[in-house]
């Protein structure tokens, strides 16, 4: 057939034959006749089209249903996750500031302990100075114990310049073993000094 606008050609033998044919091979015929066939075959390419898109609109939903039950959980995840990031950037931020609270602190007690030692520095060198005139007053003092030049009546007298109390006090201390093992003898003589 050439369609509906066209003309059909049909030869006589032929139309016995469609006369004396079933119901549907005359249908068909006609149909092929009257240009329908190639649409009704294109109705059933596109029913079988759209039963197909029906089935894939199914898998679709499936996909969908299954999607969104595990869209809660891995939403929750990436919340956790964004969480996460902010607290480790966070503690990044405190480790950081700490760091420098640190340094800064550490260049403060440096220079407190700095400051510290210079003074400790400076009474260790005032204490070492005041040791040695105090040990060159007491060696002088020694000298002229030995040397018997001052001693009068039991006593021993030791002229000494001033010392302020703390320094006179150590100036005892240190004599005081050394005088306690003198003591005067009056059998040996004035000038004698014994135990």
């Amino acid at each position: 057939g050439i369609g509906k606008d066209g003309y059909s050609i049909i030869g006589q033998g032929k139309i016995d034959a469609i006369l004396a044919s079933s119901p549907e091979a005359r249908r068909k015929i006609f149909e092929e006749a009257a240009g329908i066939s190639s649409q009704k075959a294109k109705r059933i390419e596109t029913e079988r089209m759209l039963r197909d898109n029906r089935s894939n609109m199914e898998r679709i939903y499936d996909l969908l249903s299954d999607i969104g039950q595990r869209l809660e959980p891995l939403q929750k995840a990436a919340e956790a996750a964004t969480k996460a990031r902010a607290l480790k950037n966070e503690l990044k931020f405190f480790e950081i500031s700490q760091y420098l609270y640190q340094n800064e602190n550490a260049d403060a007690e440096r220079k407190k302990c700095s400051d510290k030692l210079r003074k400790t520095d400076e009474e260790l060198f005032n204490l070492q100075s005041d040791y040695s005139r105090v040990s060159d007053e007491y060696d002088s003092c020694m000298q002229v114990i030995k040397d018997g030049a001052c001693v009068k009546d039991r006593r021993v007298s030791i002229p000494m310049p001033y010392f302020p109390a703390k320094d006179a006090s150590f100036l005892l201390k240190c004599m005081r073993p050394m005088l306690a093992k003198l003591q005067f003898r009056e059998e040996d003589g004035p000038h004698r000094l014994e135990r």
